[in-house]
């Protein structure tokens, strides 16, 4: 962790101000585009020299998954999200587990793989930004009684076969 911590939307002021300063022509000198996005020059002429890295780009190799394993599991999660099962905690470090065992089977049987850190799911979760906290409605009574309901079921698949025609909606695109 930083010592001191950028303020929020730092990294994105300085993405900003490099993308301003390389199109050219709109600021004198690089201190001059620094200041004008909020920027510190001196961190913007390391960054422009290519001697200093955005924190992420820094520690992705201190990380214990690759971060196409880390973009597998936001993915697995977002599908479990919209098929509408909850991803909880014990559900994100599984999967976690099984990326890191597959990300590391090319070790020897005798090499032991050290289990994710108490606190590394946390770590993670601050890291990706798709996954948040959010609160899954419960269904109602009656939407749960009306699927049950064969009537109101073939009703729907009329209604669907409806439309289908009337749009001229063809089977390979729905």
């Amino acid at each position: 962790m930083p010592r001191w911590p950028q303020a929020p939307g730092a990294e994105d002021r300085l993405q900003a101000a490099l993308t301003a300063w390389r199109v050219g022509g709109l600021y004198k000198s690089a201190e001059a585009c620094a200041k004008a996005h909020g920027v510190p020059p001196t961190t913007f002429r390391k960054r422009l020299g290519g001697k200093h890295r955005s924190h992420h780009d820094t520690h992705t190799n201190q990380y214990r998954i690759t971060p196409a394993g880390e973009a597998a599991i936001v993915r697995h999660c977002i599908y479990l999200a919209k098929a509408g099962f909850l991803c909880r905690y014990n559900t994100i470090r599984t999967i976690a587990t099984l990326i890191l065992r597959r990300e590391n089977s090319y070790l020897p049987y005798y090499h032991n793989i050290a289990p994710l850190g108490k606190r590394w799911i946390y770590s993670f979760l601050k890291r990706q930004g798709e996954l948040r906290t959010c609160y899954i409605q419960l269904i109602s009574l009656e939407r749960a009684i009306a699927g049950n309901n064969p009537a109101l079921i073939k009703r729907f698949f009329s209604n669907y076969s409806n439309a289908k025609t009337q749009y001229n909606i063809e089977d390979a695109d729905v």
